[in-house]
């Protein structure tokens, strides 16, 4: 995942699209890189679309939130708003 993410940061993207980049991860493991996808978006000035059925890790790295329903956008908002129902 590390020489993904490193790839992905090669050019100084403006967006990457993260698509499940923890779901085969050890829970060490995925804490580790979702602490270094966090500590490159602040430094490089970065936006993910990332997209996660786990709503733990979105809810730790989410600033907005958009849910997906067959297909469609059924809701969007702050990840408080979202979690608080």
């Amino acid at each position: 995942q590390r020489a993904a993410i490193a790839r992905a940061f090669a050019g100084v993207p403006k967006v990457v699209v993260l698509d499940e980049p923890t779901s085969a991860l050890d829970v060490s493991v995925q804490a580790t890189v979702l602490n270094l996808l966090n500590d490159l978006q602040h430094d490089k000035d970065t936006t993910y679309l990332f997209i996660s059925h786990d709503l733990r890790v979105v809810r730790y790295m989410a600033d907005r939130i958009g849910v997906l329903y067959r297909g469609r956008l059924v809701e969007t908002g702050t990840s408080d708003q979202i979690f608080r129902g």
